[in-house]
């Protein structure tokens, strides 16, 4: 499964689910929907979904200013400080290989 696979799986979750909200007041005739905000499995759910945001910007960002680093080590747009050996070296220690 490739990066991109899981991002395409939630789309498609997420445009199903937007055209079921748009059918389903016409299908069932059902227009307003009571919802108990205080329910403890709603609570969990979205806690879980919040603390998996987060996770999931602070993976990103961290992502970000790794590759900016190894973009200025190799001689990228941020003006070539260092040699591919040095870049390599840099991976091998971030990554623990």
């Amino acid at each position: 499964m490739t990066a991109s696979s899981p991002r395409v799986i939630a789309k498609l979750f997420l445009s199903g689910s937007y055209v079921l909200q748009i059918i389903y007041p016409f299908v069932f005739g059902q227009s307003v929907v009571s919802v108990n905000l205080l329910d403890p499995t709603l609570l969990v759910l979205e806690s879980a979904a919040l603390l998996l945001t987060i996770a999931w910007i602070f993976v990103g960002a961290t992502n970000y200013q790794f590759a900016t680093r190894l973009g200025k080590m190799e001689g990228g747009e941020g003006g070539g400080k260092g040699t591919r050996e040095e870049a390599r070296a840099y991976v091998s220690v971030t990554l623990g290989t």
